[in-house]
């Protein structure tokens, strides 16, 4: 109870942003992705249509990800992280699992995409992770984890415990 208004001023500010989620805009395509996450947050809360449309809009662009599971930017220690926890999110947050198959994609790929000393493969990124030395950090802990759960997957839990070995390694940006 005590708490009861900030709630009430939480959700006030929350729904005063919705004019600007629904007209702003993004300058990468990992922010596509984290704003139709956001709006579908929103959606959730208040069920403004407009939101969810908004979303829809998002989608018919594409998810920016090919066969093998690589995202666009090709920032394995980073936007790849990115992309996969809020595309789960955003799956989860209007009922639509396709948008699962993406994350799937690039988390199996991600096998392939460490260095024998758990290190992250950035030699070839698109981002600021370029060449740096980075492990798979709290994006992938949280996406594998709750795809482990999702899909019962053991090869996703054993990764995110991998990625989680690794916490004191992580570099933030």
């Amino acid at each position: 109870p005590e708490l009861e208004a900030l709630r009430r001023k939480i959700s006030t500010f929350l729904e005063r942003t919705i004019p600007g989620m629904v007209t702003g805009g993004f300058h990468t395509p990992n922010h596509r992705w984290v704003m139709a996450c956001a709006l579908s947050h929103l959606y959730r809360r208040f069920g403004n249509k407009e939101l969810l449309d908004r979303v829809h809009q998002f989608l018919a662009e594409g998810l920016d990800v090919n066969a093998s599971g690589e995202w666009t930017e090709r920032s394995n220690a980073v936007y790849n992280g990115v992309s996969d926890l809020y595309c789960y999110h955003l799956a989860e947050n209007i009922g639509d699992d396709s948008i699962l198959d993406a994350v799937r994609r690039n988390l199996d790929m991600m096998q392939y995409l460490l260095h024998p000393n758990d290190c992250v493969v950035t030699e070839y990124s698109t981002r600021q992770d370029r060449g740096t030395i980075q492990y798979m950090g709290d994006y992938y802990i949280l996406a594998y984890s709750m795809m482990a759960i999702k899909d019962q997957n053991s090869f996703y839990a054993y990764t995110a415990e991998l990625a989680l070995s690794h916490a004191d390694n992580f570099t933030e940006y």
